[in-house]
């Protein structure tokens, strides 16, 4: 059975995934379609990894800073998604962005995958980490 990790990383994977497709083929017609998705993409991710896997991370001593940097990290993403999106309206060459945005995630995916997973592995029983699970699956759904 699934558990929290194992939903986390396979939205991780789809998200590099979509960003290394965006920056390869950015000069095409589909540019601005494809950045759509990952855009939504990173943000219901963010929301819902916040509500569900961040929020109890906070209530333990031993993963609370860490919890809220991620929180921040999220912050960032939305930032550089807000200058994506300015430029595409203004038309301007968002490509400097879109790495930038690439950097981020990257940063915030492996900070998440090396640090705090390793941390809430120790807090969470297995029986809490399925449960998580199964509410990130379900409302993301």
């Amino acid at each position: 059975m699934n558990n929290i990790f194992d939903q986390l990383k396979k939205d991780h994977y789809v998200q590099k995934n979509m960003l290394k497709s965006l920056i390869e083929n950015y000069n095409s017609i589909e540019s601005v379609a494809d950045y759509i998705a990952l855009k939504n993409e990173l943000t219901e991710h963010a929301k819902y990894e916040e509500r569900i896997f961040y929020k109890p991370l906070i209530s333990f001593d031993e993963s609370q800073d860490k919890a809220r940097h991620g929180i921040a990290e999220h912050q960032q993403i939305d930032k550089c998604i807000e200058n994506i999106d300015k430029k595409i309206a203004s038309q301007e060459d968002w490509r400097y962005y879109l790495k930038k945005l690439q950097d981020l995630v990257e940063h915030h995916i492996e900070e998440e995958e090396e640090s705090l997973f390793q941390i809430a592995q120790n807090l969470f029983t297995d029986t809490k980490k399925e449960k998580l699970a199964d509410n990130f699956y379900e409302q993301r759904s």
